[in-house]
């Protein structure tokens, strides 16, 4: 046996079983023919191991938001649990997840700011997550203008992207700006955690990067050829310079097409080919999420023990939050069950 496994063996066993615990497609199904999102709270409560997030809370008058930012400050407490287990040796890993929750903040203060609601942002996170963020998260509710934001990310990996963006008045540039440049630092970042990262563990975990970075590509390419034929001359710069599994010849094949016809056969001859088959009703991002939640699941229910196995953990239980809140959304839109399954990622 070895070290990996001795270390991890617990942690690993730990996260299997809370694995068990995941929803079924009987709970969806459920919460998804209820009439309200205080229904759906109350399920939550009595039926899941999500309710420990809702116990001192009065569900009978709970707004979505006000859910989901209780689910999301439950889903980072969850985190901090597991990865009280990792090796200190390991605990570079944990900026995996932090980057994510700091690039997805960051963008919640951009999404208000590009709809006239900068200023309205609220704190959704457990306070102590703030000793492995380096975003000021006390700025955040504050910020009114494009150097507010600045200011409060002055710390992160974000900064210097963001700083660049910054147009010579002053105001908030473009979203779709910042978010391509915030994903593009992410994974700059992410790849410079994982270099050091020898052995089985490492190229885990650069792999899932890597997977994740094809479909943010590809589900970018199909976006473009759909509703932005304009952009395709300077479609590199929307695409990260990261990937797994897909070759540049194919990535080109794929930019090459001038439309969107056509797309999903090219996809079919790559790597990630299988997991388009029998998918014809599933949008591209849904295909891309399963494929990487597919590889999570297959290596945490078979694999050795080592630090890949929380961060899989991690990332399916972020999965099943997303499953979560899309069903909330669409309890509260009046979407049918059938309808509202057709938006989760089930494995």
């Amino acid at each position: 046996m070895t070290a990996g496994s001795l270390r991890y063996g617990a942690v690993t066993a730990k996260a299997r079983a809370m694995f068990g615990k995941r929803l079924r497609r009987g709970d969806y199904g459920k919460m998804a023919a209820m009439k309200s999102v205080a229904e759906v709270a109350g399920y939550l409560r009595a039926h899941t191991d999500w309710g420990r997030a809702l116990e001192a809370v009065d569900i009978s008058d709970l707004h979505r938001d006000q859910l989901e930012a209780l689910l999301r400050r439950h889903s980072f407490a969850h985190f901090l649990r597991l990865f009280h287990y990792v090796g200190r040796e390991d605990r570079v890993v944990l900026r995996y997840p932090v980057l994510t929750a700091e690039m997805e903040q960051i963008m919640r203060v951009m999404r208000l700011a590009s709809s006239g609601h900068a200023g309205e942002y609220t704190f959704g996170l457990p306070e102590y997550f703030m000793k492995f963020s380096r975003i000021q998260y006390g700025l955040l509710p504050s910020v009114k203008t494009y150097d507010d934001l600045l200011k409060a990310t002055a710390d992160t990996d974000f900064y210097p992207a963001l700083r660049r963006l910054r147009p010579p008045n002053g105001e908030f540039p473009p979203y779709y700006q910042v978010e391509t440049q915030m994903r593009r630092c992410y994974y700059r970042s992410l790849n410079g955690l994982l270099r050091g990262k020898k052995g089985r563990d490492g190229a885990l975990l650069r792999e899932a990067a890597g997977m994740q970075a094809d479909w943010e590509n590809i589900t970018a390419i199909e976006r473009i050829l759909r509703y932005y034929p304009a952009l395709l001359p300077d479609i590199f710069q929307y695409l990260l310079p990261a990937g797994a599994h897909l070759r540049p010849d194919e990535v080109r094949a794929m930019i090459s097409l001038g439309n969107a016809e056509g797309l999903r056969g090219l996809l079919k001859k790559t790597y990630y080919g299988p997991f388009l088959e029998g998918r014809e009703e599933d949008s591209l991002e849904q295909t891309g999420q399963l494929c990487l939640m597919s590889f999570y699941r297959r290596h945490m229910a078979g694999g050795t023990p080592s630090v890949f196995m929380p961060i899989a953990y991690i990332s399916l239980y972020q999965n099943e939050l997303r499953n979560i809140i899309h069903t909330i959304e669409g309890v509260r839109y009046g979407l049918t069950p059938e309808d509202a399954e057709k938006t989760l990622v089930m494995l």
